[in-house]
């Protein structure tokens, strides 16, 4: 009888999440195991990471995670296993809390051109406790596909906008098709601009090029562009703070890390207009978070 039941407890008190994401396993794996990939994702929303990594078998790793009223919860451990790209498995602990460290150990099984990660969370002490781990898991694996899907999306959209409709727009006052394109590069630019401290909105927003190739062509670029800088960033690179828009005519300083989620953001909020006037200037609407008219998922 005393069996069964630590058999249950276990059973109630370890999570196990199964999330696939749009990406090799090299990829993933070195986004949870590098400061700079942590920096992006790992932290629920809407708070915002700061990791610190010595990636090596009985090295440490420290998260800091910042509440938009300021304060921190940091998590700390130790690496146990450590398989590139198949396994991982370090010990967690909240600094503030007095419990025994629990365990978690993540699997990156290849599944084509995605992952399929498992985690498992071991050593929780209650049923609670791991309510909230699977909450604040879920939503940190939330940050780690969207990163890596919404790019795709956003080019997915574009890529079927007919170039003879460039111009089209259902209102006089929205801009056009080849302007929210343009928007989007735009912000990929700034983007890049604020990892490497180079941020400046002198000048107002910049005119694009005249024709759908052309805005195209440099959407492609800037997203080349900040690609290539979030994947050669350094820890320090990512620190830090940015002169942005924190309302009408008034600037602040904003985490990077915060900025580069809202240019995110944005961009999706933008591909939303740009996925309505697709229909409207006759295209077919792809497919985005589900199937559509135009491409059924049957």
């Amino acid at each position: 009888m005393a069996t069964t039941t630590k058999k249950a407890d276990t059973i109630d008190t370890t999570l196990e999440i199964r999330r696939t994401i749009p990406a090799s396993r090299e990829r993933v794996f070195d986004a949870w195991t590098q400061a700079k990939e942590l920096n992006r994702w790992s932290a629920p929303a809407p708070m915002t990471p700061s990791a610190e990594v010595d990636l090596r078998v009985g090295g440490r790793y420290r998260i800091v995670m910042r509440g938009p009223d300021g304060t921190d919860r940091v998590v700390r451990g130790v690496y146990r296993t450590i398989e590139r790209p198949a396994k991982l498995a370090y010990t967690w602990k909240w600094e503030e809390s007095p419990m025994a460290d629990s365990l978690v150990t993540v699997e990156f099984h290849d599944r084509g051109k995605s992952t399929e990660v498992v985690l498992r969370h071991e050593g929780l002490i209650d049923a609670e406790s791991r309510a909230r781990h699977e909450h604040g898991w879920r939503g940190c694996l939330e940050n780690l596909v969207s990163i890596n899907k919404e790019h795709q999306t956003t080019s997915k959209v574009v890529e079927a906008f007919p170039p003879d409709q460039s111009e089209f727009k259902p209102h006089p006052r929205s801009n056009s098709a080849r302007q929210l394109v343009w928007t989007f590069a735009v912000e990929e630019r700034l983007l890049t601009a604020a990892v490497k401290n180079q941020l400046s909105l002198g000048g107002g927003f910049p005119k694009g090029p005249d024709t759908w190739h052309e805005v195209v062509s440099a959407f492609k670029q800037t997203h080349a562009d900040a690609v290539a800088t979030l994947e050669a960033a350094r820890d320090e690179d990512l620190a830090g703070t940015v002169k942005f828009f924190t309302g009408p005519k008034t600037m602040g300083d904003i985490p990077k890390a915060e900025f580069l989620w809202f240019m995110l953001c944005d961009q999706i909020h933008h591909r939303g207009q740009l996925s309505v006037y697709l229909r409207m200037a006759g295209g077919k609407v792809p497919s985005i978070y589900g199937p559509s008219a135009d491409e059924p998922w049957n």
